[in-house]
């Protein structure tokens, strides 16, 4: 998944600070928001965004009730983000999946990123997840382009803006 660069956006003031703040666990009762800058673009609005390289979600308040069912708990941590632009909640992907195939896997020399992901379907959960491995990145697997399980199914089936799918990985037994 990607920004769709096409819509507006919100860009933290602060880019690394703000991005040390999800490292893939609950912030519960230590959340504080953090200021933001707005980036018009054609005066096209946003749905939802990634924020922060893909490290967290950004949704118009509004939203979080279309997508009530895929926005479970335990997988993802919804955080009031009040901006002078409007009402948003942030959503910290707190599902940590170690999925990973790492013999098929091409790790980055020198870096804690990863070059071309490889997963071990059967150990793939949820909506969304990261990998202990490198957790900037937050995966939406598709299953059966259900909208009332699958995120990518529920984003497209309410025609929301903001942000593209790309296909990261498909699994050899399909």
């Amino acid at each position: 998944m990607c920004q769709d660069s096409r819509f507006s956006r919100l860009v933290p003031a602060d880019w690394l600070g703000a991005a040390a703040r999800f490292p893939g666990g609950p912030i519960g009762d230590d959340w504080k928001p953090f200021a933001v800058e707005f980036r018009l673009r054609r005066d096209e609005h946003f749905d939802l965004q990634w924020l922060l390289g893909a490290s967290a979600l950004l949704f118009r308040a509004a939203v979080c009730d279309q997508l009530a069912e895929v926005l479970r708990p335990e997988e993802i941590e919804l955080l009031p983000f009040p901006t002078p632009y409007g009402e948003f909640m942030l959503g910290n992907v707190i599902n940590v999946v170690d999925c990973l195939d790492r013999e098929k896997t091409v790790f980055r020399p020198n870096a804690k990123a990863i070059e071309y992901h490889v997963f071990r379907p059967e150990a793939v959960r949820g909506a969304f997840f990261k990998v202990p491995e490198s957790r900037a990145g937050i995966f939406v697997p598709e299953y059966t382009a259900d909208p009332a399980t699958e995120f990518r199914a529920a984003v497209q089936c309410y025609g929301l803006k903001g942000i593209r799918f790309d296909l990261l990985w498909e699994s050899e037994a399909q």
